[in-house]
């Protein structure tokens, strides 16, 4: 019974460090993504960004006009916008 017991609060200890790892992770890759964009700006990157700029946009214009096609056709439109991603067509 006792072994049981501690087996089962070292399952629990686990999970818990699984859980509390991969949010030091997520806090991690997003200071670090923060860092990224400030020392971006810092070192006035104009060129880049606004090549990033143009194609986010020309994505956006694309999906746009293909959601206004889809609408005046009387077709459903379940693709997602650029950057994003539909978990219910996965599996």
């Amino acid at each position: 019974m006792t072994a049981s017991i501690l087996n089962m609060a070292a399952s629990i200890y686990s999970i818990l460090e699984g859980f509390m790892l991969a949010q030091w992770l997520r806090e991690r890759e997003e200071r670090r993504t923060e860092e990224a964009a400030e020392r971006g700006r810092e070192e006035g990157r104009e060129e880049g960004k606004e090549l990033g700029h143009r194609a986010e946009r020309s994505a956006w214009r694309a999906w746009y006009e293909l959601i206004q096609s889809a609408r005046q056709a009387g077709l459903a439109f379940n693709e997602p916008p650029p950057g994003q991603t539909d978990d219910s067509t996965e599996g």
